[in-house]
């Protein structure tokens, strides 16, 4: 499985290394980083910060989702915050999610979560996102 993560917090990529072992994983430090990579690498999951240092991570979802390389590809995505509230009240989290392209949505909190639950909700996803794969092939 291929992963793209795009989170400026380089300590958090320790955790996400742990979680995704056994997985490709492309680590993106910021929006057009991310942007740039996601048109080099077929993906499977992407893990999405909403605080990057250069654009909104939901803005850099939807351009991913927007143009995407390979129109039939559904992604999994993870939008991952500190401020839990503040993301399921904007518009952009029902735009990704709804989008045509979004198999699997998520929205996993930094801050409330401890790490045990944070990668249990990754797994979730993972796990939603494989189980879904068989359904699209029988």
């Amino acid at each position: 499985m291929k992963v793209l993560i795009s989170e400026d917090d380089q300590m958090l990529w320790i955790i996400y290394k742990k979680i995704f072992s056994g997985d490709d994983v492309t680590f993106c430090l910021n929006g057009d980083d991310t942007i740039r990579k996601s048109t080099e690498i077929e993906f499977d999951i992407l893990i999405q910060d909403i605080g990057l240092p250069d654009m909104p991570g939901y803005d850099v979802s939807l351009q991913i989702l927007n143009n995407l390389k390979w129109p039939k590809r559904k992604l999994s995505i993870a939008i991952v915050s500190a401020h839990l509230n503040a993301c399921l009240c904007q518009d952009d989290t029902h735009k990704i999610e709804d989008h045509p392209s979004t198999q699997v949505f998520s929205i996993i909190s930094k801050g409330e979560l401890n790490f045990i639950e944070q990668m249990r909700e990754f797994r979730n996803l993972v796990f939603n996102y494989h189980n879904l794969k068989k359904l699209s092939y029988q």
